[in-house]
């Protein structure tokens, strides 16, 4: 007998992902922050350390993002690509972003507590439920733990040498990062947005261990700034991102994320649109 949308188990599967696909958009925010931040040092512990700690003072940044997400080895599904631009402003909690996928334009805007996302030449305001499992106050949860991104880095197992490599014009020195998962798992912000989707904070670590975290930064040799970041991660996804019925993503999904950092210390100015309509469910974006 299979599990209803709304039984437990689905849920919580459903929470599970949530957390672990919010916790990829936040490790990648942080590292995002971080870049350029810190002094001159060899050690890449000591660089990392030093750039974490600048990273609590820092403001603004402008990122290029790749994801790609595709079905787990053995399995099978439809996979996607997303691409595009932001500029965040942590001290004001503010965003704004330009993302494509499957050839579809978004922007998202996030500014005085409020979400807006542009589809076509119309604006929405992001209330209530946004999809199944996800409201307003999980998109207020995540912004508000992105406040707190020094913290998830003051914490790194391991970061060995891993090579080489160009990215941009900058010649940088790639590394393997093994995060502490315990850290992360009994960060404050991290199991407050955890009770908000009803599940047991005990088993963050546990959920992050499954997920299979890979991670590389590259660190710019001449100086202690990064420059890119790769992040792997496997998540579940049991209604196979369904969206009215129509599964967009694989229900056993692989997440790869590259970040560049091509700028920081940047003005990141994000306006409410006039005008935005508000959001009540994906068929406002289908006009049905």
């Amino acid at each position: 007998m299979k599990n209803s949308p709304n039984s437990p188990e689905v849920l919580d599967l459903k929470n599970k992902t949530i957390v672990i696909a919010g916790l990829l958009i936040i490790v990648m925010l942080a590292v995002l922050l971080i870049a350029g931040c810190g002094s001159k040092a060899q050690d890449p512990q000591e660089s990392l350390n030093q750039a974490v700690q600048s990273a609590r003072e820092a403001e603004s940044v402008k990122a290029q993002i790749n994801v790609t997400v595709s079905p787990q080895a053995g399995t099978t599904g439809m996979g996607v690509d997303v691409q595009g631009d932001a500029g965040l402003d942590m001290k004001a909690k503010t965003m704004e972003a330009s993302l494509s996928a499957m050839g579809i334009s978004l922007d998202l805007r996030y500014v005085n507590s409020s979400g807006y996302l542009k589809f076509g030449s119309t604006w929405y305001e992001l209330t209530g439920e946004l999809v199944p499992g996800i409201g307003k106050d999980t998109l207020d949860g995540f912004v508000n733990l992105l406040a707190g991104y020094p913290d998830l880095f003051s914490n790194v197992a391991e970061i060995t040498k891993a090579g080489d490599k160009k990215v941009g014009n900058y010649d940088c020195t790639n590394y393997d990062v093994t995060p502490d998962l315990n850290a992360l798992a009994a960060n404050a912000s991290i199991r407050q947005l955890a009770e908000q989707l009803g599940m047991e904070s005990g088993s963050l670590a546990d959920t992050l261990q499954q997920a299979g975290l890979e991670m590389q930064i590259a660190i710019q040799k001449s100086e202690p700034i990064i420059r890119e970041v790769f992040i792997a991660a496997n998540a579940d996804m049991p209604q196979g991102g369904k969206i009215m019925g129509i599964p967009l993503l694989p229900a056993k999904a692989h997440i790869e994320t590259v970040i560049d950092f091509p700028e920081y210390g940047i003005a990141v100015k994000v306006e409410a649109p006039q005008g935005a309509k508000p959001f009540t469910g994906i068929g406002d974006l289908l006009g049905l």
